[in-house]
């Protein structure tokens, strides 16, 4: 997992999860990239979750650029700038 997260920092690319895993991983740690994107709800339909994470980039864009975590769902979004304590 070490290598998969210094490939998505090296990239600046955002991480998009299901669950609390790596937010958890980043609080422990005190990592600072990459973005992590955490999607709360259950979506089926590859648009639907395409647009929810256009929002969000959109959103959230300078806080993803500086390091963040992100909750979201249809119906909130909530950011924190990494590293979480």
């Amino acid at each position: 997992m070490s290598m998969f997260l210094t490939w998505q920092s090296n990239k600046k690319a955002a991480l998009v999860c299901h669950d609390s895993d790596f937010h958890k991983i980043f609080a422990a740690t005190g990592a600072t990239r990459p973005s992590v994107i955490r999607v709360r709800a259950q979506i089926v339909d590859p648009n639907q979750l395409a647009e929810l994470l256009r929002e969000t980039c959109s959103n959230f864009d300078e806080l993803l650029k500086d390091g963040a975590a992100i909750s979201v769902d249809f119906d909130s979004a909530r950011g924190r700038r990494l590293p979480l304590r």
